[in-house]
């Protein structure tokens, strides 16, 4: 614009999405592409962090869970056993 009204030199640089010069314009869209494509893989690292957190976490109540389950089945049978030891044998 500058160099339309004479304030500035005639360089040869076109204005970035606006001047018609084929080889400004591809590279603007070229750079534009890159920016979009950093910006995307950094959304998608944050999400599969996330993802993965929450899969870790639920991953983790289910073993605490199965844990209790076996400490509990456990607990069952001591206290089975603990009671009458000669029981299997009266029983026949």
């Amino acid at each position: 614009m500058a160099v339309a009204v004479e304030l500035l030199p005639v360089t040869g640089q076109t204005l970035p999405l606006i001047s018609s010069g084929g080889t400004s314009i591809w590279m603007t869209c070229l750079a534009i592409g890159v920016i979009l494509s950093v910006t995307k893989k950094e959304e998608e690292v944050a999400l599969d962090e996330e993802e993965k957190t929450k899969r870790e976490q639920a991953l983790q109540k289910i073993i605490d869970r199965q844990i209790e389950l076996d400490d509990l089945i456990q607990n069952e049978s001591v206290e089975k056993e603990s009671k009458n030891p000669l029981e299997p044998i009266l029983n026949q």
